[in-house]
């Protein structure tokens, strides 16, 4: 399986924004499509609490 997540960054009147696009590619990803797709908002949700974490430090 083959997957690319690009996270784009943006300030706008002092608050950050970010964006995620995520690619899968692959037999797996095509196999395991329901199951990705039924916990990609559930990763992602914890992938942002992880980064503003870390820039709370």
């Amino acid at each position: 399986m083959f997957a690319i997540h690009n996270w784009t960054l943006t300030e706008n009147d002092g608050e950050s924004k970010v964006s995620v696009e995520e690619s899968l590619e692959g037999i797996f990803a095509k196999l395991l499509k329901n199951m990705l797709n039924k916990n990609l908002e559930k990763g992602m949700q914890n992938w942002l609490y992880l980064l503003k974490h870390e820039c709370e430090k």
